[in-house]
C-alpha cells in the first residue's frame, strides 16, 4: 500500500511542477489525426481498392468505410485541407461502392 501512495505523491508533485512524465496510471490523449493524414489514407485506399485481391469485405464489416463516410464531413483545418480531405473521401468511396457489400452498408 506504501508503494501505491509514494507514487500518487510523486504524480502530485510531477503535476504541480509542470513536469512531463509518461505514468500508465495517467490518461493519454491523443490528438485528433491531420486532415493531411485522413486524405492520404483515403487515397490509400482508393488505390487499394482497385485490385481485385483487396479484402473490401472484410474492411467493411470492421467499419472502415463507415468512419470513411464520417470523414466526408471533416470540419477542421483550412478551407483547402477540408476539400482535398472530402475529395480523397468521396473517390474512396466511389471506388469501394462498386462493390456491393459496401454499397449496402453505406445505403
Amino acid at each position: 500500500m506504501s508503494l501505491l501512495d509514494r507514487r500518487s505523491e510523486l504524480e502530485v508533485r510531477m503535476h504541480k511542477s509542470g513536469e512531463m512524465n509518461l505514468s500508465p496510471s495517467l490518461r493519454f490523449h491523443k490528438p485528433p489525426p491531420s486532415a493531411a493524414l485522413v486524405a492520404a489514407i483515403a487515397d490509400v485506399l482508393h488505390n487499394v481498392t482497385a485490385y481485385k485481391s483487396a479484402p473490401v469485405q472484410l474492411w467493411n464489416e470492421r467499419g472502415l468505410y463507415r468512419v470513411l463516410f464520417r470523414c466526408t464531413a471533416w470540419p477542421r483545418g483550412s478551407i483547402s485541407e477540408v476539400y482535398r480531405v472530402r475529395m480523397s473521401t468521396c473517390r474512396a468511396l466511389a471506388t469501394a461502392a462498386l462493390v456491393k457489400c459496401v454499397r449496402v452498408s453505406l445505403a
